[in-house]
């Protein structure tokens, strides 16, 4: 199965240490879906295109195969630390437009509406709640 994964960052939590994992694993974060056979995506090295829109605005917008590192060549390096088995979830980063780096910075609030698209997998939809 293939999926979509909206890799949603806490940044007040993100910010209180310099390891990631408190901002990347808030409650109810890290929404997951549609899930697609793979069968049905194909192959991967032909790239698919990811769409990230914020309340109908466009956010981020790329490819996968302009990815720095392929997803075959991230599975072929984790896959060497850890088992990779039928299920797992992987995600393997995000395009440019990260709405932190932005300048001024981008930052999600309760209401706003986060749609990511990817080519033949479909639309992940999140609405951001309040605290």
């Amino acid at each position: 199965m293939s999926a979509d994964t909206n890799d949603i960052t806490a940044r007040r939590a993100q910010k209180l240490t310099s390891q990631w994992i408190l901002g990347k694993n808030a409650d109810r974060s890290g929404p997951v879906g549609p899930l697609v056979p793979s069968a049905e995506v194909g192959d991967l090295r032909e790239g698919l295109r990811i769409t990230t829109r914020v309340n109908g605005e466009v956010a981020q917008d790329a490819r996968t195969d302009e990815m720095v590192y392929t997803v075959g060549d991230t599975l072929a390096l984790i896959s060497r630390t850890f088992t990779v088995r039928p299920g797992d979830l992987l995600a393997t980063g995000t395009p440019s437009g990260v709405g932190y780096s932005r300048t001024p910075p981008w930052l999600l609030g309760p209401g706003d509406v986060v749609e990511v698209e990817v080519d033949r997998l479909g639309i992940l939809r999140t609405t951001i709640a309040g605290k």
